[in-house]
């Protein structure tokens, strides 16, 4: 069985849990990361380096929590038998992939017991509004990605020879778009299989694959619009009573994204009719020109 929830996700296992405080246990130094083989700009930090977050997996290959922070350092977890680390590589200044790294320390299976359940969880902080928009999953084993996968894992989906962050095989979604509120998200369910025997459906031997990489892309929430006042045109006075068919100012923050000119295409029908709304000043002010007649 595929455990899931509502939000469109690669996996169609990937649940949000509810806005509470986690509880955990340890963390240590380990081994060198896997590179990522993207080039790193500066970007949004939207979950931030260094905050805090919590492992608690079921059958992997423990059932264990742990306390840790997003960092490109490895931990030990799980009394040593867990490496666990994280990178970030920004895609611009308003969004960035997030990447998790999980690997057996003996290189043995991932699974403790491969014909249980099998479920990774954590939990992590957004910093701010985002949307959800491209996840990617990786079987690995001693380094090298299963190849190839194929879409058998009940509702994993979608099998993949490339993606736009990791090397090899994949599962890799996108096309989809789920808003995320800023704040702690508890018990993130990445991936839910039971039992993990089902992982073979898709190309991967639940005996061999001894690390998981997933990695999950946001991207910023534009700002609310806030409007503050509505006045005449400057050149009209300014009042605060408006009259059919004149020309307004409308302020406040964060009303767009870019300036705007005029252009032939805020002009339409018989005698040249404005458009309703029109950029006068990036995110400050908007221009209009309120219809001659009520609609």
């Amino acid at each position: 069985m595929i455990g899931h929830r509502s939000v469109p996700t690669l996996f169609a296992v990937f649940a949000f849990g509810s806005w509470m405080t986690a509880d955990a246990a340890d963390s240590s130094a380990a081994n060198t990361p896997n590179p990522i083989p993207r080039t790193s700009t500066s970007g949004p930090g939207i979950i931030a380096i260094g905050s805090p977050m919590v492992w608690h997996p079921t059958n992997a290959p423990d059932t264990f929590s742990a306390n840790t922070t997003f960092s490109s350092t490895p931990v030990t977890v799980d009394n040593g038998a867990v490496t666990i680390w994280q990178q970030q590589v920004p895609t611009g200044s308003n969004g960035e992939w997030d990447v998790f790294y999980m690997k057996t320390t003996n290189g043995g299976p991932l699974a403790g017991n491969i014909s249980a359940n099998w479920n990774i969880t954590l939990d992590y902080t957004l910093t701010a509004a985002v949307f959800f928009d491209q996840v990617v999953m990786q079987w690995v084993v001693n380094g090298t990605p299963v190849s190839p996968v194929t879409n058998g894992i009940g509702s994993i989906c979608c099998a993949s020879a490339s993606n736009p962050i990791l090397p090899g095989w994949s599962y890799y979604n996108s096309g989809f778009s789920s808003p995320l509120p800023a704040g702690l998200f508890s018990s993130w369910q990445q991936v839910f299989v039971d039992p993990y025997t089902l992982v073979s459906s898709g190309g991967i031997n639940p005996n061999t694959a001894n690390e998981l990489i997933f990695a999950l892309h946001f991207t910023l929430q534009s700002a609310v619009p806030m409007i503050t006042s509505v006045i005449s045109a400057d050149q009209y006075g300014a009042f605060p009573t408006i009259a059919p068919g004149s020309w307004i100012e409308i302020y406040g923050s964060n009303l767009g994204e870019i300036a705007q000119q005029w252009a032939s295409s805020n002009f339409s029908g018989v005698g040249g009719v404005y458009a309703p709304t029109l950029w006068a000043e990036r995110q400050r002010r908007w221009m209009a020109r309120r219809p001659s007649q009520s609609t």
